[in-house]
């Protein structure tokens, strides 16, 4: 009989080694499992995250299953070079993720890793994991400055658009800006007009354009000479459907939305009107489907050193704006993050930035408007992260 019990007390011990939902080790707010866990193996109703860690001691992906405030290890990555912004997406089947100077690789939902590609990933990756906008010469001596959406595996590609190289003697040059939309796969341009030399530089003009199907260039509008000389001082977004533009000058403090004739739909000033108490900044997100969009606002009616900050949250083409969620004085993030669904949103925090700023994510039910928070160890680096579901 005693053998009995110590047979089944080593199954039972066996049993809870190798369950991916064991008890692990605290890391920050969150328990860490750190044996290579697959997404199918998470509990099914869980919304999860998918995080890129960079910092040596613990680089890998985890998932985080949001429900139970568990990190677990998806994949350990041994390389040392980080990748960059842009490299990494979930295709709702899998995750695909670029090493810069190795190329992209793919991680399934049951744990199958293989790599996609050696070529350098140098670029921005659309949403469906199957393409990437990348910067190349052209013209015939290869002196001009483009861009091209191509294959993950292709790099041979002609540009979509093609600004050679100013000559010497000219009195204006072009600059070009891309304005990646990776739920379309599909870029836009701004295109500067710019003349003079070191401090009498001018920026004559300012055309958003777009790539017509037999590869014209069609005007989508004038954006005016008034934008600053360094094009990405200015914030564009594209809208996920591709039908409206998000436009933000810091220099004139001017903000508004256009579609794709040019037309103004929004001016941010009307919302000033409607927000007298607020002040207006540059952060700004859309929601994957289109609807909605969240905004960041300084609030500084209670101490003008240590303003606050609130997320508003616009719907019905910005007819409907509601405060959801004031944040600390000192709070900072670095982006957000949008749940597939448009139901969640989420601020990352990517590094510690002191004892009282780790790194951490923030997330807010529009439903509900509930938040939680996910704090990790100042040591990590969340290079990248993705709603997965």
């Amino acid at each position: 009989m005693i053998g009995h019990w110590i047979a089944l007390l080593l199954v039972l011990v066996l049993a809870m080694a190798c369950s991916p939902f064991r008890s692990g080790k605290r890391a920050g707010n969150m328990t860490l499992l750190d044996k290579e866990t697959a997404l199918d193996d998470l509990p099914g109703e869980a919304q999860v995250l998918a995080i890129l860690v960079t910092n040596s001691s613990d680089r890998g992906i985890y998932w985080l299953d949001l429900e139970n405030h568990k990190l677990y290890m998806a994949k350990e990555v041994h390389s040392n070079v980080p990748p960059d912004k842009g490299a990494m997406t979930w295709t709702g089947t899998q995750l695909v993720y670029g090493q810069r100077l190795e190329g992209f690789y793919s991680l399934a939902s049951n744990g199958d890793h293989q790599q996609i590609t050696s070529f350098d990933h140098m670029g921005k990756i659309a949403r469906n994991g199957e393409q990437i906008l990348r910067f190349r010469k052209c013209d015939p001596d290869e002196t001009g400055a483009g861009y091209t959406v191509t294959p993950l595996d292709r790099f041979t590609d002609p540009p979509l658009i093609c600004l050679p190289r100013p000559s010497s003697g000219l009195d204006h040059w072009f600059s070009i800006h891309p304005i990646w939309n990776p739920h379309l796969a599909r870029a836009d341009f701004v295109i500067s007009k710019r003349s003079g030399q070191g401090k009498d530089r001018l920026v004559e003009s300012n055309k958003l354009v777009q790539v017509l199907e037999n590869g014209d260039l069609g005007e989508i509008a004038d954006l005016g000479p008034e934008l600053s000389f360094e094009a990405p001082q200015i914030y564009f977004q594209s809208r996920p459907d591709g039908e409206a533009f998000y436009i933000h000058n810091p220099e004139l403090n001017a903000t508004r939305i256009i579609d794709r004739q040019g037309a103004v739909l929004v001016d941010f000033a009307e919302l000033d009107a409607r927000l007298p108490h607020l002040q207006r900044t540059s952060r700004f997100s859309w929601s994957p489907d289109s609807q909605k969009a969240v905004m960041l606002f300084r609030d500084c009616r209670q101490d003008e050193k240590a303003c606050g900050s609130v997320l508003v949250l616009a719907a019905n083409d910005f007819k409907d704006l509601s405060e959801i969620s004031t944040l600390p004085a000192k709070f900072r993030f670095n982006r957000f993050i949008w749940s597939p669904d448009s139901t969640h949103f989420g601020l990352v925090t990517e590094i510690h930035q002191g004892k009282e700023d780790p790194p951490r994510i923030r997330t807010v039910n529009l439903t509900d408007r509930s938040e939680a928070e996910f704090v990790f160890p100042a040591r990590f680096i969340l290079r990248h992260v993705q709603w997965v579901r």
